[in-house]
């Protein structure tokens, strides 16, 4: 089969702007090593957070990714190197990846004889033919014109789901399949299963053959296999050494040691075996880090280079080092809440925990070193004050104030163990709280208020976001309709009564005029307080119907999150995507603008773009760029009264006053470009003032006397 081969040149019109800041940046966790392929002196590493470069000499660490290559995804599961030193990678739905060490080209089911886009395993023979092992699309051979496609209905294949596949001197393919392992000698197949042979039934995982031919045979849970081509020899746990019997990688040294990587119930141990002794080296004797190791690479040194989930792992047969795959402190790629506190740190909630990121550092809270109940961070608010709430999946509250850490739960509080969707905080820092099937919660640090279809308006106890307008009024986005809450009186919308196209709100941004601006599963509404405009796939260049989130920036665009990122600033719609962009995937739950205008996007994994080059302002950078605007504040020092003068080239929004922690000490709304403050309640000291206007953020240090 022949099909036309598109070329993905390097993306550098895509992802460099003109500044030296690139417009995407992509961080992610890739901690989880499926596959390593060894070039010289260097590794290459298929992680869930994109390729990773390693030199084996220094373990310097170079990350390709969706923002800064042609990869077409950062879930990558196999890796091969050719002759010629290209790269073929393939990936979890994607396809296949060529990287010749310039140029990146993609192979995918529109564009090749690929059958499927989830590739487990990539083998090269002596004269280059690719064979790849798919997840149900079964064997292909790709000789670099040529696509020729084995499956189940027109070859010996038992199965379509291969696992992994190895080619022996002679040039047979060996597949693991499911429950089966298979010999191809370009014309034969050959069966090998527990029916026919004393194969273990189990899923062939890794097969490695060493110098006099036998192949060693990892099973997942069916048992370590030598097989001479006639004998059958089994090794378990009930007759040799080694420590379980699921056997996730095999290789073998020069001396014909056999170094085996097994997994038990998420603990991994890395076993030698000299054909008479047992060696298990683990977490009691070696302190080996991470689990369920997936590759085993032997340098010409002798070092064992170990691929598992908890990163690269180099072992000199006395020392273990580790080598971090990340580029990012991300625990977990599943990003679900993102906020910014006064000094433009982002507060980050994954299914791995709590990050915070000041632009440089990582820093990470879990359950591991402050105690968390729970690491699935669903929603973040951070008050006045500088406290930081997040909400849990399993119902929790935590609350950190810098130093100390607060839980409320069902046992401590009225709270109940649902969902917690959002947070947001008032000006009298009162926490109202949507959880999924317990109602609206309101918390003043006191009491708990609970609003529920029971003794409330609220159409649904699915609340799945809150925010809060100039005048104190609550929107609240549900399943089952719009609500407006002033305290008092509920105001509902739904299909009945308005214009709304359905009742499911995912999401609400409230714009400078005061316009709300609802995210559905069936468009963007906008709605005035009188009129509903809809924007929808058939009137507009939305690209998809539903909607997960909506931020506005600065100048008034809108940025929301659907099938792709779309901008629309009023009139005209920009989409971006994963064919025309840094985007990981097209698909994300949250986005945040920062104070720099980058857009903070989650999901499966966390993206940062900026159409005038992403910068990262970390507190000390933020302090350099103090008293270097346009905005004149006097007199400073001063223990009563501040005035702030701005020119008519630029209007201010709004301010507030930091302490040197990031507490909002005061926070002000304006129209207009000169405002006196009365700062005489402030205790004595320094302070930083940030000013809001309509071309970004000023900063200045004010000193109370």
């Amino acid at each position: 089969m022949k099909k036309k081969i598109l070329f993905a040149l390097a993306l550098t019109s895509i992802i460099i702007c003109n500044s030296q800041n690139p417009q995407w940046i992509n961080y992610t966790n890739g901690k989880e090593v499926r596959a390593v392929a060894e070039e010289g002196n260097f590794l290459w590493l298929a992680t869930n957070g994109g390729l990773v470069k390693v030199d084996k000499q220094t373990n310097e660490t170079t990350f390709f990714n969706r923002a800064n290559s042609g990869l077409p995804t950062n879930n990558l599961f196999s890796i091969a190197v050719d002759q010629d030193g290209n790269k073929w990678i393939g990936t979890q739905g994607e396809g296949l990846a060529k990287f010749d060490g310039i140029d990146w080209t993609v192979y995918n089911m529109s564009n090749s004889g690929l059958a499927e886009e989830w590739l487990n395993a990539i083998a090269i023979d002596n004269i280059g033919n690719k064979w790849i092992a798919t997840y149900n699309g079964g064997l292909v051979k790709f000789d670099g014109i040529d696509w020729t496609v084995y499956k189940s209905d027109n070859s010996g294949l038992p199965s379509n789901n291969l696992c992994t596949i190895t080619i022996d001197p002679d040039g047979n393919k060996w597949i693991g399949a499911d429950g089966s392992l298979v010999k191809f000698d370009d014309i034969n197949w050959t069966i090998y299963n527990a029916s026919n042979s004393n194969l273990p039934s189990g899923y062939v995982k890794c097969i490695t053959i060493d110098d006099v031919g036998n192949k060693w045979i990892g099973t997942n849970g069916g048992d370590l296999v030598k097989f001479d081509g006639t004998n059958w020899t089994i090794y378990n746990t009930d007759n040799a050494g080694v420590p379980s019997n699921t056997i996730n990688a095999i290789a073998i040294d020069d001396i014909g040691n056999k170094w085996i990587g097994t997994n038990y119930y998420g603990t991994c141990s890395l076993v030698k075996f000299d054909d008479i002794n047992w060696i298990v080296y683990d977490n009691d004797n070696l302190g080996f880090i991470g689990h369920n190791i997936t590759e085993i690479i032997i340098d010409d040194l002798g070092n064992k280079w170990i691929g598992a989930w908890g990163g690269l792992i180099k072992f000199d047969d006395s020392n273990l080092t580790t080598i971090n795959t990340s580029n990012s402190g991300l625990q977990n790629n599943y990003v679900q809440a993102i906020a910014f506190d006064g000094f433009d740190n982002k507060w980050i909630g994954t299914c791995g925990g709590l990050v915070k990121f000041d632009g440089s550092d990582w820093t990470v809270y879990n359950t591991f070193n402050v105690g968390l109940l729970d690491d699935n961070i669903t929603s973040i608010a951070i008050g006045n004050n500088g406290d930081k709430w997040a909400g849990t999946n399993g119902g929790n509250i935590v609350k950190f104030d810098g130093s100390n850490w607060t839980e409320y739960n069902a046992y401590n509080s009225d709270l109940t163990n649902n969902y917690i969707k959002c947070i947001v905080i008032d000006d009298v820092n009162n926490k109202w709280i949507g959880t999924l099937g317990g109602g609206l919660v309101k918390f003043d640090d006191s009491y708990w208020t609970i609003y529920n279809t029971n003794n409330s308006d609220l159409p649904s106890d699915d609340v799945r976001c809150i925010i809060i307008d100039d005048i104190d009024n609550k929107w609240i986005a549900t399943d089952n309709g719009l609500v407006k809450f002033d305290g008092s009186n509920w105001t509902v919308y739904n299909t009945d009564n308005s214009d709304l196209p359905t009742n499911y709100i995912n999401a609400i941004a409230i714009d400078a005029e005061g316009n709300k601006w609802i995210a559905t599963d069936n468009g963007l509404v906008k709605f005035d307080g009188i009129n509903w405009i809809i924007y929808n796939i058939y009137n507009s260049d939305l690209p998809y119907h539903e909607i997960s989130s909506i931020a506005i920036d600065d100048i008034s665009n809108l940025w929301i999150a659907t099938s792709g990122l779309a901008k629309f600033d009023g009139t005209n719609w920009t989409v971006y995507n994963t064919s025309n962009s840094g985007l990981p995937k097209n698909w994300f739950k949250t986005i945040a603008v920062d104070s720099n205008g980058n857009k903070w996007i989650g999901g499966y994994s966390l993206a940062v773009f900026n159409e005038n080059g992403v910068e990262l302002s970390a507190e000390d950078n933020l302090l350099n760029k103090i008293d270097n605007g346009i905005v004149k504040v006097y007199p400073n020092p001063s223990n009563e009264y501040l005035n702030i003068e701005l020119s008519n080239e630029v209007n201010i929004i709004s301010f507030e006053i930091l302490d040197l922690q990031g507490r909002i000490m005061k926070t002000i709304k304006t129209n207009t470009n000169y405002q006196t403050i009365d700062i005489s309640n402030l205790p004595e000291g320094l302070y930083i003032l940030k000013i809001h206007t309509t071309n970004g953020f000023e900063f200045h240090k004010i000193i109370k006397s």
